[in-house]
């Protein structure tokens, strides 16, 4: 994560709870093909700083990994932040 960004943990019937990049959240539901009706529903929003440190399920892979501060290079202008 990059420090210096705000995160949220959303959530969806279809995808669970996520943490992305709050200024990303609309972008990633039309990814999503969410209908005009639906979005994400935001459970909390925090500094990238706070995460730094705690752990998460990986999404792909039956893990636990800690979430790492990354640098400047991550970013809102495309994946998840």
């Amino acid at each position: 994560v990059n420090p210096e960004l705000s995160y949220s943990v959303v959530q969806h019937k279809s995808t669970g709870r996520l943490v992305v990049a709050t200024d990303l959240i609309e972008t990633i539901a039309k990814k999503m093909d969410f209908s005009e009706d639906e979005s994400f529903e935001i459970l909390v929003t925090l500094k990238g700083s706070d995460l730094i440190g705690t752990t998460y399920t990986h999404p792909l892979y039956e893990r636990n990994s800690p979430v790492l501060a990354g640098g400047d290079y991550i970013t809102t202008e495309s994946g998840t932040g």
